[in-house]
C-alpha cells in the first residue's frame, strides 16, 4: 500500500512530500522524502510490473513563493530520485492530482493538473504533451480490455477517449451535477460509476464492441454483414457509427426471441466489431439488430433541442453445425 502527503520538517519548518510504502498490509510503513524544497503530494503511481519504479505527483514552491506541478520518479524503490519531464513544469499555480498509466505499456503515462488539463507522455515521463487542455482534472480509468478507452473526471464532468488520449469528448448527459471527484469502471460489466460532489453516484454503461483499427472516420451509421456466413460456432459483426451515439446490437431467434446483447453503450465515431458464439445454439437462421439513437447537438452533454434521431437495421445469418 501506498499513501503520499506532506509533512512540516521540524528542523527548516519547511512542509515537504512525503511517500510512505507499507508491504505488510500496513502493520509498518517506509518513509521517503524526495525532495528537502517546499512541496506537497497528491499523486503516486507505482509501477504495475517493477516495484522499483515510482511516480510520485504534486507540486513545489519557488523561493518568491510561486509554485508549479512536479512528478518525482525513482527507479531503485526510493533510494534517489529526479524530476521527470520538464514541459508540465512550466504552469505556475498548478499542481498534479492525478497519475495513471496504462498496465500493458507503463511507458505510457497519464498526468491530470489542477487548471491545465490531461498531460500525455509515451516515454516513461521523459517528455510530455498536452492532450486535454484548460480543465480541472481529478480521477482517471483506463479499460484494462481495451486500453484505448480513457476515462477522466473533472470539475466539469467526465471527458471519454477512444483512441488512447488523442481526441475527447463529453459524457454528460443525465450527469445532474458535474463535478466529479472519482470515477470507477467495471471491467466484466462495461459499467462506468461516476461519484460527483454533493450530487451522489451515477453510472452509464460503456459497450461491449471492440473498436476496429481504421484510420477513416464513417460518414453513416452502418451494419455489416456478418462473416464467416454460414458461421460455426463464432462470426464477427462489424458496425460503423458516424457520431457519438448509444448502440444497442442484439441476437434474435427465428421467433424473435432476444438471444444475446453484444453491444449496449455510448459509441464514439469510428468501426466496431462484436463476436457472436452460438456454441450452445442449433443449426438455424438468427437475426442481429443494430440499434443506434444521437439527441441534437452532436454528442451526449451537447446543447440540444429535446429532440432525437434514431436508426435501426437488422441482417440474417445462417449458423450451420
Amino acid at each position: 500500500m501506498y499513501e503520499v502527503g506532506s509533512l512540516l520538517d521540524s528542523a527548516t519548518q519547511i512542509s515537504q512530500m512525503v511517500l510512505r510504502k507499507s508491504t505488510n498490509d500496513g502493520a509498518s510503513w517506509t518513509q521517503y522524502k524526495p525532495t528537502t524544497q517546499e512541496s506537497y503530494a497528491y499523486a503516486v503511481l507505482p509501477h504495475p510490473t517493477n516495484d522499483a519504479i515510482i511516480c510520485l505527483g504534486g507540486y513545489f514552491r519557488e523561493s518568491d513563493g510561486t509554485y508549479y506541478p512536479v512528478i518525482f520518479r525513482t527507479t531503485d524503490r526510493g533510494v534517489t530520485w529526479n524530476k521527470s519531464g520538464s514541459s508540465i513544469f512550466t504552469q505556475p499555480w498548478n499542481q498534479v492530482q492525478v497519475l495513471e498509466c496504462e498496465k500493458n505499456n507503463p511507458n505510457k503515462l497519464y498526468a491530470g493538473l489542477s487548471g491545465y488539463g490531461l498531460y500525455l507522455s509515451t516515454d516513461a515521463g521523459s517528455s510530455w504533451s498536452q492532450t486535454l487542455p484548460y480543465v480541472n482534472v481529478t480521477c482517471i480509468v483506463i479499460d484494462p480490455s481495451n486500453e484505448n478507452n480513457v476515462f477522466v473526471g473533472t470539475s466539469s464532468g467526465v471527458k471519454s477517449s477512444t483512441d488512447g488520449g488523442k481526441t475527447w469528448r463529453d459524457m454528460n448527459e443525465n450527469l445532474t451535477t458535474l463535478t466529479v471527484e472519482s470515477l470507477d469502471y467495471d471491467a466484466v460489466n462495461k459499467v462506468l460509476y461516476a461519484g460527483t460532489q454533493y450530487g451522489g453516484v451515477f453510472r452509464r454503461s460503456i459497450g461491449i464492441a471492440n473498436a476496429v483499427e481504421q484510420d477513416i472516420v464513417p460518414d453513416r451509421i452502418e451494419l455489416c454483414q456478418n462473416y464467416p456466413n454460414p458461421f460455426n460456432p463464432t462470426t464477427d459483426i462489424e458496425f460503423r457509427i458516424a457520431n457519438f451515439e448509444f448502440v444497442t446490437l442484439k441476437v434474435f431467434d427465428v421467433l424473435g426471441r432476444e438471444i444475446a446483447t453484444l453491444a449496449e453503450g455510448y459509441y464514439g465515431a469510428g468501426s466496431y466489431k462484436a463476436t457472436f458464439d452460438a456454441s450452445g445454439l442449433s443449426s438455424g437462421v438468427y437475426y442481429y439488430r443494430l440499434e443506434a439513437r444521437q439527441t441534437d447537438g452532436g454528442q451526449p452533454g451537447g446543447a440540444s433541442t429535446g429532440s432525437a434521431r434514431s436508426f435501426v437495421q437488422t441482417k440474417a445469418m445462417v449458423l450451420m453445425k
